[in-house]
């Protein structure tokens, strides 16, 4: 029983990484005399009408954001499409009702929040239940015998523990990004990150990359003086809709040094209140989706 429960957790630990973003790192030294920090601020607000001061916002959280010192011009790229919820989730055969819970909660995996007894215990018959859950859970009070239990441990069983729906849509997109990586540990199909990289005359890993937290911030360490620019090359998925950063140019100065940090906001609608409070703040693009060769539900991020 120990071990078993020591290889729950383990198999845990491994599947639940997928979407849980590291602790930011130290800032790591740099030749500037007063390295800048870069906030990102990403916020979602339903509807089309402009951001106010005050208005509820939804706060994107474990979305991965670009920063680099060359334009990413996206709409003049050809990345390819890339992998989208609906589509992954479709091709790997999970239910509409999993796929409907995904988009509901704003989910790249079912590891985004825990899942509440009543989502698990509820008749397959009705509408929103999903039978992935039940499955899981009956399987997970049999072997476990106790229901808070079960409960906690329910991604471990049933199709919940397989690859394809624990960290196959993360590690698809991943690839997409980042690309192929062989045994050797050298990228064999270069992602798109790389792609940008090459066609900018970037070395690799020159693009840095952070993740947004709960509260939808992330954080760029260590900047020198420079002009930067800010994307995340993937659309980010939230409400059923799809959008794309690409900002313009950001100008960090020897005076920015004084600003701990240099904030920047990322919004789905445009707002008035950046003029009135000297916010610099970036609206993201809509890409509308479309249908891929193979006859699935895909994403394009630039113009193409």
């Amino acid at each position: 029983m120990t071990a078993s429960a020591l290889s729950l957790v383990f198999l845990f630990a491994l599947t639940i990484r997928a979407q849980t973003p590291a602790t930011p790192p130290s800032p790591s030294p740099t030749p500037c005399a007063a390295p800048i920090t870069l906030t990102l601020k990403a916020i979602y607000k339903k509807g089309a009408e402009p951001y106010k001061a005050g208005d509820a916002v939804t706060p994107l959280t474990r979305k991965r954001f670009y920063l680099s010192t060359k334009p990413f011009n996206l709409d003049g790229r050809n990345l390819g499409a890339v992998p989208t919820r609906e589509s992954y989730y479709k091709s790997v055969g999970a239910s509409p009702e999993l796929i409907n819970w995904l988009e509901t909660n704003n989910c790249d995996t079912i590891f985004c929040r825990e899942l509440e007894l009543k989502e698990l215990t509820c008749k397959t018959t009705d509408k929103d239940c999903v039978r992935e859950f039940v499955d899981a859970y009956a399987e997970a009070l049999r072997q476990l015998k106790k229901p808070e239990l079960a409960r906690r441990w329910v991604t471990n069983y049933g199709k919940l523990s397989s690859p394809e729906l624990s960290t196959g849509f993360y590690l698809k997109k991943k690839q997409w990004l980042d690309g192929i990586i062989g045994k050797s540990g050298k990228v064999e199909k270069p992602g798109a990150v790389r792609l940008i990289e090459q066609a900018d005359g970037l070395a690799p890993g020159a693009i840095r990359t952070a993740m947004t937290d709960m509260k939808g911030e992330a954080y760029f360490y260590g900047l020198c003086p420079n002009s930067y620019y800010v994307s995340s090359i993937a659309p980010v998925e939230v409400e059923g809709e799809s959008f794309i950063w690409d900002t313009a140019e950001i100008i960090l100065d020897e005076m920015d040094n004084s600003k701990t940090p240099f904030p920047i906001t990322l919004a789905n609608v445009k707002t008035s209140v950046a003029e009135e409070n000297d916010l610099i703040f970036f609206t993201g693009k809509k890409i509308p989706k479309v249908v891929s060769a193979v006859g699935r539900s895909e994403e394009k991020p630039s113009g193409q």
